[in-house]
């Protein structure tokens, strides 16, 4: 897990619970989108982007399913 997504995870305790409730495929593709970001400020962003969808406990590709 990319240690920003674990700071971010301790830091907001709905966001670690709702983080936990996901499968670990998902878990998998949100810590991977996060890692695979270079510049913190793209870190920022990115996990701003995927916040409310952690939240809903949906799948970073979910919105591709049919």
């Amino acid at each position: 897990m990319p240690e920003f997504l674990a700071k971010a995870l301790e830091s907001d305790a709905v966001l670690k619970a709702s983080f936990e409730q996901l499968t670990p495929g998902k878990q998998k593709e949100y810590a991977e989108h996060l890692g695979s970001a270079k510049r913190e400020q793209t870190q920022i962003e990115r996990l701003a982007k995927i916040r409310p969808m952690i939240l809903e406990g949906k799948g970073l590709n979910d919105k591709y399913k049919k």
